[in-house]
Parts: C-alpha cells; sequence; structure tokens
C-alpha cells in the first residue's frame, strides 16, 4: 500500500485549518464581548440620566426657573471638577 504524500497531508491540514477558523470564526458574532456587560449598564444610567434632564428641562417655563437650573448646573459641574484652583 502506498504512503500518502507529505504535499497530500500539508493541502489536507491546510484545508482542514481553514475550515476550523471559518467555523470559529462565524460563531463569535454569536457571543457577547466580554465588555459588553459593562458598556450596556454604562449606557442604562446613561439613557436614564438623559431622560432625567430631558424632564427637568422640559419643566422650565419661566425666567427664574432656567436661572435655577443654570445655577444647579453650574455647582453640580463645580463639584464634579473638584471646585475651582484657589
Amino acid at each position: 500500500m502506498n504512503k500518502p504524500s507529505n504535499k497530500y497531508l500539508n493541502k489536507k491540514s491546510a484545508v482542514l485549518l481553514v475550515a476550523g477558523i471559518l467555523l470559529c470564526a462565524v460563531s463569535f458574532p454569536a457571543q457577547e464581548k466580554p465588555g459588553d456587560a459593562l458598556v450596556d449598564w454604562m449606557n442604562g444610567i446613561a439613557q436614564q440620566q438623559l431622560q432625567q434632564r430631558a424632564k427637568a428641562i422640559g419643566e422650565i417655563h419661566t425666567k427664574a426657573a432656567a436661572e435655577r437650573r443654570k445655577q444647579w448646573v453650574r455647582k453640580q459641574m463645580l463639584d464634579d471638577m473638584g471646585g475651582l484652583p484657589q
């Protein structure tokens, strides 16, 4: 019985390797990326905050209310930054 040539085995191995890679690549999009849960959680928080902001802005109907909102936003920003330098 003839022994298969190395050329045949290498070609067969290459075909199997490519097929395996393609099968793995096709299955990857169906899987969640490790960071997706964190990004989804952060997006959920951001959406809640955007809805709260829209509601607050929608309730502004007077110049005084706009001024109060302006002062509140300024205070929040300064607090987030740790205040202004002395």
